[in-house]
């Protein structure tokens, strides 16, 4: 019975590494990161969809973030010597480039020992959000669950309103259309 439930699971969840969100928020799920992943491939292209989503958050945010003034951008000494020292700080650590620092930030977060698969991932990442501040705001996308079963509910209430006696006779297709305008109206 074991083993037909086991054949049956793999053949049920084969493509689950296929889906970005379930891949995504297997990777920002502090207890599985690469472990969660049974193809090195699938888990190589979720990073770099993350990245890309990281990326294109930061550039979202940049522009939403008024021009900073000239006097909030890095002072560099006037000697050559420390000026080009200066710089190089800067962007060794990032500096000004802050997608840069959102891919070493993911990079940092990958590099972490993962944590029991019995403690809470959710407080996991309160604890760091300061640390992990960027991945933190997709975090809060993709390790997110529904904490209610009306929604469920509220699609079975309409599937029987829409399915009755005399309606009967509707093709599926046209119910799964009926339902899902009735729902989403």
């Amino acid at each position: 019975m074991a083993k037909t439930l086991k054949e049956k699971l793999m053949i049920r969840f084969d493509r689950i590494e296929d889906n970005l969100l379930n891949a995504q928020a297997t990777i920002l799920d502090p207890r599985f990161k690469k472990h969660g992943f049974i193809n090195e491939d699938k888990y190589n292209r979720s990073i770099s969809q993350l990245r890309n989503k990281l990326q294109s958050s930061i550039r979202t945010e940049q522009l939403d973030l008024p021009q900073q003034s000239s006097s909030s951008a890095p002072q560099y000494s006037n000697s050559a010597i420390w000026g080009d020292f200066d710089k190089s700080v800067v962007n060794a650590i990032g500096g000004n480039n802050s997608t840069a620092a959102g891919i070493i930030e993911l990079d940092k977060y990958l590099n972490e020992q993962i944590i029991s698969r019995h403690e809470n991932p959710l407080l996991w990442w309160s604890e760091r959000q300061k640390v992990y501040p960027r991945l933190y705001e997709i975090v809060k996308t993709r390790l997110c669950i529904i904490a209610t079963s009306v929604p469920c509910e509220r699609l079975f209430s309409k599937a029987g309103q829409v399915i009755t006696d005399r309606r009967n006779r509707l093709e599926s297709k046209k119910i799964s259309k009926i339902l899902f305008l009735n729902y989403n109206m």
